[in-house]
């Protein structure tokens, strides 16, 4: 366990601190934003309060129960394991970054399910009457980790050709 700790410090720290950014500024947003939305930059960009019962930026949002909400969590903690064993395998700086933002991301996201019983999404980004779907600091982190995942599977695609 040490020798594991010890070579994936990179991908561990990050993920405590995207645990830690992202329940700071749910707390922050619970704590001051309410029901009223804080337009941070007119016709763009606003701090609301959305609870998300759904997944990734509110998909299947309107199917809720407590049993949707137990499997979301049981799905995202097995992921979060597999994860977790996939850093332990992991020798290159940038897929240990990624699986690090993904590790945090879920797991600030389950700790929502289980306290609230709902994903706290705070984020709204717009235009005129277009939006996108509210989110958080753990849906960019899943988000950021995907990408550099996949631009690790380019690169390394790339290196045995």
């Amino acid at each position: 366990m040490q020798q594991f700790l010890h070579t994936r410090r990179l991908g561990i720290g990050l993920a405590f601190m995207v645990l830690a950014l992202d329940a700071g500024t749910k707390n922050l947003v619970l704590e001051n934003v309410l029901h009223l939305p804080v337009h941070v930059v007119d016709g763009f960009f606003s701090i609301i309060l959305a609870w998300n019962t759904g997944v990734a930026f509110s998909f299947l949002s309107d199917i809720s129960g407590a049993y949707v909400q137990w499997g979301l969590v049981a799905f995202a903690l097995v992921v979060a394991s597999i994860f977790v064993w996939m850093l332990g395998q992991s020798t290159r700086w940038m897929h240990q970054v990624g699986i690090g933002l993904i590790i945090g991301g879920a797991v600030g996201n389950v700790l929502d399910r289980l306290q609230h019983g709902a994903v706290v999404d705070f984020l709204l980004f717009y235009w005129d009457t277009w939006y996108f779907p509210a989110f958080n600091v753990a849906d960019s982190a899943i988000s950021l980790g995907v990408a550099l995942l996949l631009v690790d599977h380019v690169r390394q695609q790339r290196v045995h050709k």
